[in-house]
């Protein structure tokens, strides 16, 4: 699953439909719900709050498979002092 940010916007919304056109499941951080791009999955919050973008990560990183066909174990980077 790819994971979109700024969806919303003329850019986002054409990768978003890119994205899909290959077959690809897609999640976008939005700040309202409604908001998100024509077949994208929705996940609210917003870029200035780090704990809104790991979630959205961690909700991507959840499909993500290896070649051989289990699951990746994957930890979200978390935010530190240098994110504000």
């Amino acid at each position: 699953m790819m994971l979109v940010t700024m969806a919303s916007g003329f850019l986002g919304n054409a990768v978003c439909a890119e994205l899909l056109a290959r077959g690809r499941a897609v999640a976008v951080l939005v700040r309202t719900p409604g908001s998100e791009p024509p077949g994208t999955i929705p996940v609210v919050g917003d870029l200035t709050d780090p704990a809104a973008i790991n979630a959205a990560v961690r909700f991507a990183a959840q499909d993500l498979r290896h070649p051989g066909g289990s699951s990746l174990s994957v930890t979200a980077p978390t935010c530190g002092t240098s994110c504000t």
